[in-house]
């Protein structure tokens, strides 16, 4: 087929999930996301797909190359394979998150998308500057004297503890101490 699944939205869609984990194979473009002329500045809010893909010329087109939206709506790729060979993907609308993806070998990212990448291998060629990598998606206190906590990337631990300087006992949130520095799974903290 020219196109393996084609999302052309009237005005835009609020949710779309895909989840059943399609094979798409042998298209010149495997999913492709038309860009509408609704004045929302996206055309699907948020999505959740899964697919397998294969022998396709390009993999995953979302929205348009001149597109001038910006990056509001949220999609996340759960398990998708890609073959490995001929893989491409082009983001120009959205925030983009892969996690556990895997055989992803072009990426490209238009100034109208973000990516971030789970747990999925970086692609060999990749154009655009808004992309993340990340390797591990939980991070874990695992040893502290008051409890052990998973604490996701980027992310703050909310719980309050008592600490006594001299003769005075403070109540403040463990965040002010943990910050908002990047966590990596198996890094250790002590909290005391």
């Amino acid at each position: 087929l020219n196109v393996g699944m084609l999302i052309n939205p009237v005005s835009y869609i609020y949710g779309l999930n895909m989840l059943n984990m399609p094979t798409i194979e042998n298209c010149n473009i495997g999913i492709k996301v038309n860009t509408t002329t609704d004045t929302q500045d996206y055309h699907v809010r948020q999505s959740v797909i899964s697919a397998y893909f294969e022998n396709n010329t390009v993999d995953i087109e979302w929205g348009d190359s001149t597109n001038t939206r910006n990056r509001n709506s949220k999609h996340t790729w759960i398990g998708c394979s890609f073959d490995g060979v001929y893989s491409t993907v082009k983001l120009w609308e959205g925030h983009h998150t892969f996690i556990g993806c895997k055989g992803m070998v072009s990426l490209v990212v238009g100034n109208g998308a973000q990516c971030e990448l789970i747990n999925t291998p970086r692609p060999k060629n990749i154009t655009g500057s808004n992309i993340t990598f990340r390797d591990t998606p939980l991070s874990q206190v695992l040893s502290s004297t008051y409890a052990a906590a998973n604490i996701k990337p980027l992310g703050t631990y909310r719980q309050k503890a008592n600490l006594s300087s001299g003769s005075t006992t403070l109540n403040i949130p463990l965040s002010n101490f943990l910050g908002n520095s990047i966590a990596h799974e198996g890094q250790l903290a002590e909290i005391k």
